[in-house]
């Protein structure tokens, strides 16, 4: 990815520094911008023209920011910071105007404040972490980057979890602050780093200046969508209006789903002048509901046509290229597109996204009756599937039992929230932070995107306003409906509703009440789970039979070469593969197809603990 990153080490290799550094220019386009430049340490920028940064001069030292603040005029953003330089050199409070900075500040964004003169420097993200990053520290090193593949050539060896694995086959991504590497951690949001080297040993100071914590304050229905409308076109207009100031070409997404089609009703509200795009996704084609929803505003929107075929190097080399932040089945047809609308986009161009809009409405997902704990309703199936803990389980010797309570231990000690309905919400944000944003990230491999669904304000109120009962589709339709009634004039992807049909959400909802009660049955009868999970298996071998046994071959290929990593037997890796659903399966398969590139760039170093 496009970014920011620093080594700080005592006796640092200049060679091994700059040869990592020169493996950032990940196209042919990509530049390298040097901010500092010392033994002792290197900082730099990697990416493209249109990437958006800047780099700010004060006394004897420099601020970096990266990415874009949309509420604010820019010299209102530099006052801000070189406040906190200042405050920063003079050894003063600065934990107070940066927290004061994060709490209004709208924006996706990472800033970097290095004091030349005792080589001490501040890093610190916006409130929601809006941009992944990584950073490793030890009494003698610091590496922070917005690629976790920056860090790897400096840590003595890279030592992978058998639990991080097991992690990542479950929810498709490691929980909390760790990473698929030991001792590489993510930044989280509102995360405050100071490094300083006092004597002979580096000193890493990491503050959270915004702990995460979903508590309610929940409000009636109207207001709230009257809220969600206003704080939805408030994104919007900021977004828009600091973009055109700084001259970049305005583009949207335009599917057949629910989060795109709110957004081109916000952009015909504001007034914006955008070129909308569709693409021809590998889930299927949407372009025909997206055209009938553009043609209701007389727009025409502009077609992305990518073959996708599943070729495995390829697929290895864009999950190491993304740091395996999202399944090999995902990555490699998304990248593609990416890379074809470039290609289609004027230059300077961004490119506003729904991205996953309508997951508000999940923010403050209910909890069903009868669970005590997130690992209650672990064990019924819920964000995991049924059945799904127990096969991850036998690739490691584990039980159920053990792997519950690795599990619970991680939510009840890092999960604030004293209810399970919070903590939901929680586990929820924890799913857009790593997960959904993984995507949109590989997008700004080419293209810088913007989200507005998560503006600072608007996230924080559909995080803890939006009453857990409103959940549900004719929420989000009347939300639709709040900013322009044609925006439901024409059908949406994979739904039957169609101007707000209040029968298709009753049968909806009946049919997931339905589901629940046989979930809450599997809970508490195990052979009713047992039972349910083998007809979940018979379903699936039937359907899938030639395709499958084509799928166990391609997993017994590739593990055949991992040597290093090998983190269970190949009898449990193929018993795997032939049980489990499409989704687990394609996350074996991701981190088999990591596991080799890492082996093939840093073998002696790598290890399974």
């Amino acid at each position: 990815m496009p970014g920011l990153s620093v080594i700080y080490q005592n006796n640092l290799d200049k060679n091994l520094t700059a040869q990592t550094i020169n493996d950032l220019k990940h196209e042919p386009y990509y530049r390298i911008e040097t901010l500092s430049d010392s033994s002792e340490m290197t900082a730099v920028f990697s990416g493209y023209d249109a990437y958006p940064r800047r780099t700010i001069s004060v006394n004897d030292g420099i601020i970096f920011i990266e990415g874009l603040i949309y509420n604010k005029s820019e010299n209102n953003i530099e006052e801000s910071l070189k406040i906190i330089a200042e405050a920063f050199k003079n050894k003063h409070d600065y934990h107070t105007p940066i927290k004061e900075f994060m709490d209004t500040a709208d924006g996706d964004y990472i800033i970097f404040v290095f004091d030349e003169i005792s080589h001490q420097f501040l890093i610190f993200n916006d409130r929601w972490g809006r941009l992944p990053a990584y950073y490793y520290h030890d009494a003698h090193m610091f590496a922070f980057s917005r690629e976790l593949k920056f860090i790897l050539p400096f840590i003595r060896e890279i030592a992978i979890s058998r639990y991080t694995i097991a992690e990542f086959l479950l929810f498709e991504f490691p929980l909390g602050e760790e990473t698929l590497v030991s001792d590489i951690k993510r930044m989280m949001p509102a995360q405050l780093l100071r490094v300083e080297l006092p004597d002979t040993e580096i000193k890493v100071d990491i503050n959270h200046l915004f702990p995460l914590d979903f508590s309610d304050n929940p409000v009636k229905r109207k207001e709230c969508l009257d809220k969600c409308h206003d704080l939805f076109l408030e994104s919007l207009r900021n977004r828009v209006n600091k973009l055109k100031e700084l001259g970049y070409h305005l583009t949207a997404d335009l599917s057949g789903g629910f989060d795109t089609r709110a957004l081109l009703g916000g952009m015909q509200k504001v007034g914006a002048e955008v070129d909308l795009y569709t693409e021809h996704l590998a889930t299927g084609d949407e372009s025909q509901f997206a055209e009938q929803a553009a043609a209701v505003f007389g727009k025409k929107v502009n077609r992305i046509a990518v073959t996708h075929d599943f070729n495995l190097d390829e697929m290895r080399r864009v999950l190491y290229l993304t740091d395996c932040g999202v399944n090999g089945w995902t990555a490699l047809p998304c990248y593609k597109d990416e890379i074809e609308r470039l290609r289609q986009s004027p230059p300077e161009s961004v490119r506003f996204c729904g991205l996953y809009g309508c997951e508000y409405m999940h923010r403050n997902p209910p909890r069903p009756g009868f669970y005590h704990s997130l690992t209650d309703m672990l064990q019924a199936g819920y964000f995991v599937g049924l059945g799904s803990v127990s096969l991850v389980g036998k690739l490691f010797n584990k039980t159920e039992q053990e792997l519950y309570e690795h599990l619970n231990s991680y939510f009840t000690s890092s999960y604030p929230e004293k209810t399970v309905r919070r903590q939901v919400r929680h586990r929820h944000f924890e799913y857009e932070l790593k997960l959904v944003t993984a995507g949109e990230d590989r997008g700004r491999i080419h293209i810088w995107s913007v989200s507005p669904f998560w503006s600072k304000d608007m996230y924080e109120f559909t995080s803890t306003n939006v009453p857990e009962h409103y959940k549900g589709r004719d929420f989000y339709l009347d939300f639709v409906k709040r900013i322009d009634k044609r925006l439901l004039a024409t059908p949406i992807f994979s739904s039957h509703i169609i101007k707000n049909s209040r029968f298709n959400f009753i049968y909806e909802r009946t049919l997931n009440r339905l589901r629940d009660l046989a979930l809450r049955t599997g809970y508490s009868i195990r052979w009713f789970q047992k039972f349910l999970t083998a007809a979940q298996n018979r379903r699936l071998n039937r359907q899938h039979q030639g395709e499958r046994e084509e799928m166990v071959k391609t997993v017994s290929t590739i593990y055949q070469k991992v040597s290093k990593l090998r983190f269970s037997g190949e009898e449990a890796i193929l018993r795997f593969a032939s049980t489990a659903d499409n989704m687990h399966y394609y996350r074996l398969v991701t981190l088999l197809l990591y596991f080799l590139e890492l082996e093939k760039r840093f073998g002696k170093k790598a290890k399974v603990i």
